[in-house]
């Protein structure tokens, strides 16, 4: 089992049991303590977990996590990782327009905890919102609209006229799929012209994938991938690995 597997399996266990064992993780998982106690002081600085004395508990339940699917836990590193490279590319006095995918969410937790920049923050996205909501260093502008309750996402023509009155530096979308010759897609239909939309009023887009994402379609088609300005692609293995992958990609893709 790989890390993300791991972190994965260990919110699972604490968020069923409220707390969990650093001996009976390591048990369960086939690894030694210390790995398990790395992967702690991680999940527990990211703030998904609280460390107690010889383990961890699940926090306060998150706002997400009662409102939608577990979307946010899966592949929690590799969310992580692709915030922290977005988060490099904002500058001050941004205008940052960010679609409602889980990495957002992440990344606007970042942006939250990073004071050192005011900027202003376009989204759709209602737990991207609820992140930034007490930041004072950021605007916040949430399009309304619609409310798919399952993505806690606006959508609809509303969505789409508030959009059309924007203008952005920057804009992060994360999609279902992404395919040299069938280009960036989303199973969502009505997600996919809001993210159309979201690309047509930004100068630059950027999109944030995991590597299992490479290579798939879906019915929803936003747009090639040589429309982007850059696509921040994660891949979990070592620098090697990176690099190999890196070499078989354009130049506007980075691997993190």
């Amino acid at each position: 089992m790989d890390r993300n597997g791991r972190l994965i399996r260990i919110l699972e266990e604490a968020d069923t049991h409220g707390e969990v064992k650093v001996s009976v993780l390591a048990g369960k998982l086939q690894v030694s303590e210390m790995t398990i106690r790395k992967d702690l002081n991680y999940l527990c600085g990211e703030k998904l977990l609280k460390r107690t004395y010889g383990g961890a508990e699940k926090c306060a339940e998150h706002f997400y996590k009662r409102n939608t699917r577990n979307d946010v836990f899966i592949k929690a590193a590799s969310k992580i990782t692709l915030a922290k490279a977005a988060c490099q590319e904002i500058s001050e006095g941004d205008t940052v327009l960010m679609d409602g995918s889980s990495t957002c969410v992440y990344l606007a937790r970042m942006i939250k905890e990073r004071n050192d920049r005011q900027l202003h923050v376009v989204t759709n996205s209602i737990l991207v919102a609820g992140e930034i909501l007490e930041a004072s260093h950021v605007k916040l502008t949430l399009l309304g609209g619609n409310v798919q309750k399952n993505q806690a996402v606006t959508e609809g023509e509303a969505v789409l006229a508030q959009l059309r009155e924007q203008r952005t530096r920057l804009c992060f979308l994360s999609p279902n799929g992404i395919d040299p010759v069938m280009g960036v897609t989303v199973v969502d239909y009505e997600q996919m012209r809001i993210k159309r939309e979201m690309i047509r009023h930004s100068e630059k887009t950027c999109i944030l994938a995991d590597r299992s994402k490479l290579g798939k379609s879906f019915a929803s088609r936003i747009c090639d991938m040589q429309d982007l300005w850059k696509i921040i692609l994660s891949c979990d293995g070592g620098p090697e690995e990176r690099k190999r992958l890196k070499d078989t990609l354009p130049d506007h893709v980075d691997v993190v």
